[in-house]
């Protein structure tokens, strides 16, 4: 079965102040120190190690927190109606937390930034949060596409950054929701039971997301390979089309060009051979 669900069409009206702090947001990465190729696992494993502990308490916590009698749901507090909330949805928040450790290699691999001279991170996890604090984590197709556009009109994302951008929004999503729930458990009054509404709305969102109508138009160098003179790319079905971003990836990471550099030199070839004849009928158009 298929728990994705796509997102169609526009779903929300960008009014100019929202759209600002998303351009604003963008504008930042424009001031990281990027490393694109790290070697290493960097210190996120920690920072998730870090997290799971966190989760693994606040679950300990609502479960041993005084309850509501039944009958008395008018006597239910907003606080405690959140907190029911956060005690309902186990497998959403521990999924949050799998999706940026059941792929250690591939996260070791993707760009790092520094950020404030104090720590590194994966450039997405960077822009993960850049982008929830923006939209005040209120997740939507349109101011996602938004923040994407404009990062991506100074620097493109990898391929793998790409599609693991999701991945790094619910992690940031969740270390949110767990300050607000150990917040509420405290039951300090600063805390602010609708936002941490928005936030788990946004979680499902995001983790039920069609992540081929979410993520591949955002890849930047699809449009070089979508000039192949044979038209062949154009009509491959997606696990095709990936075979070719992996391979592109692949060489870019081992090479001193970015992806897109890569795409073109490919680009560059296939218009060669298709000025080129050969007598072997193999390679024959």
């Amino acid at each position: 079965m298929n728990d994705t669900v796509p997102i169609p069409g526009p779903q929300q009206q960008i009014d100019g102040d929202l759209h600002e702090r998303i351009c604003n947001a963008a504008r930042e990465s424009r001031s990281w120190e990027v490393v694109l190729r790290p070697k290493g696992p960097g210190v996120f494993p920690e920072r998730v190690r870090v997290t799971r502990l966190s989760l693994q308490r606040l679950e300990r916590l609502l479960a041993r927190r005084p309850r509501v009698e039944a009958g008395s749901a008018a006597q239910e507090s907003a606080v405690e109606r959140a907190l029911h909330e956060l005690e309902l949805n186990p497998r959403l928040l521990r999924s949050a937390v799998m999706a940026v450790s059941d792929r250690p290699k591939i996260i070791a691999q993707l760009p790092r930034v520094t950020l404030e001279r104090r720590f590194i991170e994966p450039r997405i996890a960077a822009a993960a949060a850049s982008y929830l604090r923006a939209v005040n984590g209120d997740f939507s197709a349109d101011t996602f596409r938004s923040f994407m556009k404009a990062f991506q009109a100074y620097e493109p994302f990898t391929v793998n950054e790409l599609w693991n951008f999701t991945a790094f929004m619910r992690f940031a999503l969740l270390e949110l929701i767990l300050e607000d729930g150990h917040a509420l458990l405290r039951s300090e009054s600063r805390i602010s039971v609708s936002m941490l509404s928005v936030r788990l709305k946004s979680l499902r969102a995001i983790t039920n997301a069609d992540l081929v109508f979410l993520i591949e138009p955002l890849i930047l160098f699809d449009a070089t390979l979508n000039q192949d003179p044979a038209g062949t790319y154009a009509r491959m079905d997606f696990e095709s089309r990936e075979l070719y971003r992996k391979r592109i990836a692949y060489v870019a990471r081992y090479s001193d060009c970015i992806e897109g550099q890569v795409a073109q030199a490919a680009l560059e070839l296939a218009r060669l051979g298709e000025m080129t004849s050969s007598s072997d009928p193999r390679i024959q158009k």
